[in-house]
């Protein structure tokens, strides 16, 4: 099963490092896009490290390709990134360079791509089982649950709050907008009656079932695996950044900002800028219980606790 790693990443130089290194044992090919210097919208960034912390990542087996695109729009990214893979050998061609096994493997398609954020990172100990169960069940769409942490990695939002993401897709399946996958337009128009109408009365395992029937998409059960998300872990710098290039901005997340951001204590509710109460409150997590790629990165000051074991790993 060829496995390629899909990554977008815009300014995340503290994050790129472990999210790659979290996923390259296991996968065929990481593809990273960005657009350097400005956002979708077109709107400039000053552009940091991550190109830099990306080639210092060690690559021996040459998985590793970046791409710098001035992309208009997120999803146009992913699809577009996973229409340009693999590459038909359709004539005498003769490689004075490599192998042919090397070259045929090069360019064949992929079984599934991983889409990733560059701010998610995975714990290495659980893609084996992940994968298990994705080539066990073989889905159109393995979403997969993402943990979310606040201010620092030692704050995790609690109670957990149900956040999936699209991890894997099959080829020929794409996104409609942003992260959001392209449904049968009938049965889109179907599930949002459901939702609209009947979502009080109509248990959601019902509802999971249908799209399991209708277009292959699978929930990863928790037990088997998740992702640990730094969306809100960093410094007021980069949340500053965050907020204002976002494109939900508006006046209410300087306010959010102010009162909610800088004011912050672990005893504070309702975090979330757009949707408080996703973020009902935070939970704290020593250092030491977290994955070890988190645990052993080089954070900037105040991303997480020193680790009582640093030494010793």
């Amino acid at each position: 099963m060829k496995i390629t790693a899909i990554i977008i990443a815009l300014n995340e130089a503290e994050f790129i490092q472990p999210c790659v290194k979290a996923v390259y044992p296991f996968v065929d090919a990481i593809k990273i896009q960005t657009n350097y210097d400005c956002m979708f919208s077109s709107k400039k960034v000053e552009p940091d490290s991550t190109i830099d912390k990306i080639l210092e990542i060690p690559d021996s087996d040459g998985k590793i390709s970046i791409f710098i695109h001035r992309m208009p729009d997120e999803a146009i990214t992913r699809n577009w990134m996973m229409r340009n893979d693999g590459y038909c050998i359709n004539h005498a061609h003769n490689s004075t360079t490599s192998s042919q096994e090397r070259i045929e493997k090069f360019c064949k398609t992929s079984d599934y791509f991983w889409i990733i954020d560059s701010d998610e990172i995975y714990d290495p100990k659980t893609i084996p089982a992940i994968l298990e169960y994705l080539s066990h069940k073989k889905p159109n769409f393995l979403k997969i649950k993402g943990i979310n942490y606040f201010k620092t990695w030692n704050y995790r939002v609690f109670p957990p709050e149900n956040f999936f993401q699209v991890g894997f897709i099959r080829p020929g399946c794409l996104f409609r907008e942003n992260r959001n996958i392209c449904l049968p337009s009938w049965y889109s128009l179907l599930r949002r009656l459901i939702f609209n109408k009947y979502l009080k009365v109509v248990d959601k395992s019902f509802l999971l079932m249908l799209d399991t029937i209708t277009s292959g998409i699978r929930l990863l059960p928790e037990e088997i695996g998740v992702f640990h998300h730094g969306s809100y872990v960093g410094s007021d710098e980069r949340i500053f950044k965050k907020i204002t290039s976002s494109g939900h901005y508006n006046d209410n997340f300087l306010t959010w900002y102010n009162e909610v951001w800088k004011c912050w204590t672990p005893e504070s509710k309702n975090l979330h800028p757009l949707y408080p109460e996703n973020y009902a409150g935070v939970q704290y997590i020593p250092t030491d219980d977290l994955p070890i790629l988190i645990t052993k990165e080089a954070w900037p000051n105040g991303y997480i606790e020193r680790s009582m074991l640093s030494n010793t790993r």
